[in-house]
């Protein structure tokens, strides 16, 4: 049995109850990989220990296997599907995905800023 079979969804679900307040509290930390189009984002300021699982498409989610907590998303493919077709990105990112790849690839959302990833992590916890 792999870790995405001892994944109960509807728990995870439930368990990410305060996901926009985490957000807005321990802010976003963002690091994209041009060469690879793949984009990481973590939750606070370190990534924590979790199990990757797949949501859909080019779309990952990290899952701290004590809590539940969905802790980062990891999307493949960025650039070329995800923002290019995906008005969640477009909303999430807008032109701060160009101040993105201009400081290198890294960058912290804090606080309200935080706020404009919320569509992107509370998808992940909606029945698919």
């Amino acid at each position: 049995m792999n870790d995405s079979q001892l994944i109960d969804y509807e728990a995870v679900g439930k368990a990410n109850f305060d996901l926009l307040e985490r957000l807005i509290g321990l802010g976003a930390e963002i690091a994209y990989d041009e060469d690879s189009d793949v984009l990481f984002i973590t939750i606070g300021h370190e990534p924590n220990e979790a199990v990757t699982e797949h949501l859909i498409d080019t779309i990952y989610y990290r899952i701290d296997p004590d809590s539940l907590k969905i802790v980062g998303i990891t999307i493949l493919e960025f650039m070329t599907n995800i923002l290019a077709k995906n008005r969640l990105a477009v909303i999430a990112f807008g032109d701060d995905f160009t101040k993105l790849r201009a400081k290198g690839g890294r960058t912290r959302m804090e606080g309200i800023d935080a706020k404009r990833l919320a569509p992107l992590f509370e998808a992940m916890t909606s029945p698919i």
